[in-house]
């Protein structure tokens, strides 16, 4: 839709209902329901789903099938161009997959508590789904990624949190050992910053198609700490680290 806050994830608020069918809503609190008008002149009852916000119609879209939310030919009310296009979710795979999509829209957008909270409902329907729970590689990546939001929040704690939780599903992840290493420079912790800048930059060098953009991040880290760029313990580990 033309009015980017209308876009998402819509979910059925349970409990509620408007002319016997379901009202659904976004996290953004936008509604979805079905809404009676009588015609104007004949009276006539006209039924048509609405998109709307604090009472506001934004979309509409006529039906006569009244329990099925049209797919096409939605209109404009108060929202702009164009109109949206409605698709059902056919799964929890689908409904995940598509919570993401609005979390990486808003984190581009820069608006950072929408995409935090479209990362939770991803992570929570993958936890909770017996069929998605065992991707840890895609439960690690979802965690790294909303850990970047926490960090752009400078919410460090939460975001370290998200790393490590990454960590714990994928030890290999290359964005959470990142994410780490730049949190802990950012909060001045420059021994577990070099090491996980470390671990970070022996994961990249023996893969084959390394991230280029993530190489480049971590190798900035290095050369701030003065660390050479290899897979030995920092500098900062001295012998006496390890003895009693």
């Amino acid at each position: 839709a033309g009015t980017p806050e209308a876009n998402g994830v819509f979910e059925r608020i349970a409990g509620e209902s408007h002319e016997g069918c379901p009202v659904f809503g976004s996290l953004r609190g936008y509604r979805m329901s079905l809404s009676c008008q009588p015609e104007a002149g004949s009276g006539r009852l006209l039924w048509g789903w609405v998109i709307g916000h604090a009472g506001v119609p934004v979309y509409a879209c006529p039906t006569e099938e009244k329990p099925q939310v049209p797919r096409d030919d939605w209109q404009c009310f108060e929202g702009t161009e164009p109109a949206p296009e409605v698709c059902a979710l056919a799964n929890e795979d689908s409904a995940a997959a598509a919570y993401e999509e609005e979390a990486d829209s808003a984190a581009l957008r820069t608006d950072l508590q929408q995409a935090s909270s479209a990362f939770d409902r991803a992570l929570s329907i993958r936890a909770a789904s017996s069929s998605l729970r065992h991707d840890w590689a895609r439960r690690a990546a979802l965690h790294a990624r909303r850990g970047k939001v926490w960090q752009a929040l400078e919410k460090f704690d939460r975001a370290l949190s998200d790393a490590h939780i990454a960590l714990t599903l994928c030890p290999d992840s290359v964005p959470a050992l990142l994410l780490r290493a730049q949190i802990f420079f950012e909060t001045r912790e420059l021994q577990e910053c070099a090491l996980s800048a470390k671990q970070c930059w022996a994961l990249m060098t023996s893969s084959e198609t390394p991230d280029i953009s993530l190489k480049k991040g971590c190798k900035r880290i290095l050369d701030e700490l003065n660390e050479p760029l290899d897979d030995k313990l920092p500098m900062s580990f001295v012998a006496s680290d390890f003895l009693e």
